[in-house]
């Protein structure tokens, strides 16, 4: 089985060498970025299972960075920072990080929140052996096929970030329902999911809607429940 490989953008040394003793013995393949640049240079160049980054570069903004990956790429984000202001965190969550971790941190904590969220891109992905191919979806004008992770509005293929993709697809297969943001945010990123206590969900869905919607002000296929939550029509 093939290793799963992380890409770690930090600059401190003292921290590279303990991820580098904690990953390694877990049994991931790890590489290192220490400035920004490089970390775009590495991310052109291999194919990565993980990021952890750090914000608190010497080259790059690391928020900018966060937000690069997350439109650009589809990877899971932990962010690993000193920065525990809640600005910065719900920042992160809105560009779609997957998790924030604030320096110091414990090990076993880190190690615990890495496998949560890799298990939790692996079901999104469809990964698990033994899974059919999986169906478009029609929803409407959308055509959405969940494994090239693709979608066609009206002809015109629509360029979705993964967190954008992914609350279509759970609103597209729960056509007719009403969740609450709770729901929503537990059957897509976990219970213990950061996104619980911001407003990034809302955030996300406001994007969404941008993207697929005629008139994003009377929305056709996620609308708003005041006091609830959001509905997918029929």
């Amino acid at each position: 089985m093939d290793k799963e490989k992380i890409l770690i953008c930090e600059d401190d040394e003292e921290l590279l060498e303990i991820f580098n003793l904690i990953l390694t013995m877990e049994g991931f393949d790890i590489d290192i970025a220490k400035r920004g640049i490089d970390f775009k240079k590495m991310l052109e160049n291999n194919d990565y299972n993980l990021i952890l980054l750090d914000l608190g570069l010497p080259d790059i903004d690391g928020e900018h960075l966060c937000k690069y990956v997350c439109e650009n790429y589809d990877i899971p984000v932990i962010v690993v920072s000193a920065k525990d202001n809640v600005a910065t965190k719900v920042l992160c969550l809105e560009y779609g990080a997957d998790d924030y971790i604030v320096k110091p941190f414990e090990t076993v904590e880190l190690v615990a929140r890495i496998k949560s969220v890799l298990r939790r891109h692996k079901k999104q992905l469809g990964r698990q052996k033994g899974e059919p191919e999986s169906d478009t979806l029609q929803w409407g004008e959308l055509l959405i096929d969940p494994r090239k992770r693709k979608v066609i509005n009206r002809g015109k293929e629509i360029n979705l970030t993964p967190k954008e993709f992914e609350l279509l697809v759970f609103f597209a297969e729960n056509k007719g329902k009403t969740f609450s943001r709770e729901e929503i945010i537990e059957a897509l990123w976990g219970e213990k999911s950061l996104y619980r206590w911001s407003r990034a969900i809302d955030v996300h869905i406001n994007h969404l809607r941008k993207k697929i919607e005629n008139n994003p002000a009377n929305p056709r296929y996620i609308q708003t429940v005041p006091g609830v939550g959001y509905r997918a029509k029929k």
